[in-house]
Order: C-alpha cells, then structure tokens, then sequence
C-alpha cells in the first residue's frame, strides 16, 4: 500500500498581491488623516507654549527692566509708528533667542515668512496673503514672529509661523495670523524711588476700577484713557476719552463706519461666482482699522427681483478688510440673470435687509463699486 503525501494549502501569489494592494490603498487613507491630526496637535503646543512665553515676557518687562510703569518700557508706545526697531525690536533682540533677524515689517511681508501661503475654505484649498505688521524674526527653535508693542490701549499683538517658512504654510494650522496679548496697564509704584518699583514679593496695587489712572470721571489724558480703553471703559461716543485726538478713532468713539467692499461677480457655465475682488487698497474701511464688532451678520447679495443671494460671514469680510490681495468669495453662486451686476446689491444678512443697520448706536454702512 503505498504511503499518501498530505499537502497544506498556501496562499497563491496572486492573493497575496491582491493583500498587499488593501493594505497599500488602506494605509494611503488612513495615514494622511493620523499625520494631520498629529501635526495639528503638534502645532496646537507650540504655539500655546510661544503665546505663553511671549505674554510672560512683556508682563514682567516692567520688573526687568526696573521701571516705575509699563507704558517706560521698550513695549509701549503711544501711537502706531511706522518703523519698530525701537520698540518691538529691540525687545526681541535682548530677550529671545533670534536666529534669523528680519527687522521691521515692509509692504506686508517678510524674509522669516514663507513667500506663498494657503487656506481651507469650503473644502477648497486657496491663495492666502497674509498683511504682516510689527518687527519679525526666526527664532532658534524655528519658529517665525512677528510683534508689535502694546500701541496705548490696544495690546501687544503677534503672528507665527510654527516651523518657519517650511511647509504646510496653511492659515490656522502652521501660520497664526493676529493673536493679542494681554493689554497692559500703567501702575504707578508710588511706594517706590523713581526709578524702581515693587519687588515681586509685595502685594500689587489694586486701583479703583471706576477712575484707575484718572485723576477724575472726565479726565481725558493719554494716560487715563489708555488705562480706561485697555479695561474696555470707553463705551459710547460722548465718552470724555474720546475727546482726546490719541482715541478718537477708538471704536467705540465712532457713530458711523463706511464699509466701501469691490463686488466682482463673473459668470461661468454653472451660474455665477460672486467674490470682493482683492482686499487691502480694493476693499475699506472708515475710520481705517476698525474692527467689525461680532454683533453684525455678515453680508448677502440681493439679487433685483428681491431674490436673496449667497452669504459672506463676518470673519471673512473682515479679512477682505484687512488682507492686501487676494479674492473672498462668497458661500454659493448666483443662477439669477439678475443678479449680474450691477442689478444686484450687497446688504446685511439680517430680516429686512439693507445696507445700513445700526449696532450699539453705531450706524454701519456697505457702499459697493
């Protein structure tokens, strides 16, 4: 009787290629999402970490730098300057760690940003030209920044590139436009010499709140007001404050701002696409740098047969504000032939919809091109 050979099933060459081809098209998936996901939260701690850095430095510049108030040292300054090498600057060349030194912001760019940046949005990936301001540079670490010193009232302000001109360069991921830091008042140390203040062991002074650096209710010195507009006193356009030609373009000094937006539709073969056509010197804002207080609903085309249009956010109008280039579109096209310009308007998002609506007694105005 002859001895039967037992044989074990193997896998063919052809089933393991074909394993090999589900995981291959598995792993293309997947690991682009855990990679994004790791470097988003990557990033998340940088900039957290530089933030908190950066906002410990100014407050305890006072301290280190022996001074009897904040608005004496190298990160206040009383108005807006057009060169920051003596203030932001040299701030950052005595106390951080600079491996590249790009000096003051020229024409909204600099060498420590890349040349070419990048957004999301509506799940399209676009142009993004980010408006630079203050004194930049690389630190050692390789992050890039850019910092203004605290202008009177309004707070140190600062923008990143987590990893330096280096890729991905997508807003909101390694780029992080204007963050503020924490405004800073001026406190007198009247306990101290002249030229000294509290040693960091003894309790702070704790002003009134209702007058603070004031010498009274209607003072409207540089001093008072900049110690009322960083605690957010100045509240209507009758305040004493906004008197003083330093604040009177204080936000809340303003009872009417001109929003003068460069509406662009351009037909295609699905209908129409309607954007604000490059922002900066195309798109303004009176008084210049005022920022769109969160309680307007952003903007809608209405079309000439009353027909409403696609919808602009709040954010992204105030980008368009702000950016130098570039297009903002709006969510949606236009398939109404009248909403081809000029037979359309622009108004606010909001029932009734004009281009004029009223917010805590400030009248806000849209004018289109």
């Amino acid at each position: 009787m002859g001895i039967m050979k037992k044989y074990k099933r193997a896998f063919t060459l052809t089933e393991v290629l074909i394993a090999i081809a589900i995981v291959g098209v598995l792993a293309a998936i997947i690991l682009p999402m855990v990679i994004t996901k790791y470097q988003t939260q990557a990033f998340e701690g940088i900039n957290s970490r530089e933030k908190i850095a950066l906002q410990t430095a100014v407050t305890s510049l006072v301290i280190t730098e022996n001074k009897a108030k904040f608005s004496d040292t190298m990160m206040y300054v009383p108005a807006e300057p057009d060169d920051y090498s003596n203030s932001a600057g040299k701030f950052m060349k005595k106390y951080l760690r600079i491996a590249r030194d790009c000096g003051s912001v020229k024409n909204g760019t600099s060498e420590c940003f890349a040349s070419q940046y990048y957004e999301y949005s509506e799940n399209d990936k676009k142009k993004f030209t980010p408006n630079l301001s203050g004194y930049c540079a690389q630190l050692k670490n390789g992050v890039s920044v850019c910092l203004k010193p605290q202008v009177g009232g309004v707070p140190a302000e600062i923008i990143m590139d987590l990893n330096g001109p280096k890729g991905p360069n997508i807003l909101g991921r390694d780029l992080r436009m204007i963050q503020q830091l924490e405004s800073i008042t001026n406190r007198t140390a009247s306990k101290a010499t002249d030229n000294a203040v509290f040693a960091e062991n003894q309790p702070a002074i704790t002003p009134d709140d209702s007058i603070g650096y004031c010498a009274s209710q209607n003072d409207r010195s540089d001093d008072c007001c900049e110690y009322r507009a960083g605690r957010n006193q100045i509240t209507t356009p009758s305040h004493p404050c906004c008197q003083n030609p330093n604040y009177k373009n204080h936000t809340k000094c303003t009872t009417k701002v001109t929003i003068d937006v460069n509406y662009y539709p351009t037909s295609f073969s699905s209908g129409v696409s309607a954007y604000l056509m490059s922002g900066g010197t195309s798109n303004q804002i009176t008084p210049k740098g005022t920022k769109l207080p969160g309680g307007l609903p952003g903007i809608r085309v209405k079309c000439q047969d009353g027909t409403l249009g696609p919808t602009m956010s709040l954010s992204k109008l105030q980008g368009s504000l702000e950016q130098t280039s570039g297009n903002t579109y709006f969510s949606g096209t236009l398939a109404n032939a009248t909403c081809v310009h000029p037979n359309e308007q622009i108004i606010w998002n909001m029932s009734g919809g004009t281009n004029i609506t009223t917010l805590n007694g400030v009248e806000y105005k849209i004018i289109k091109h």
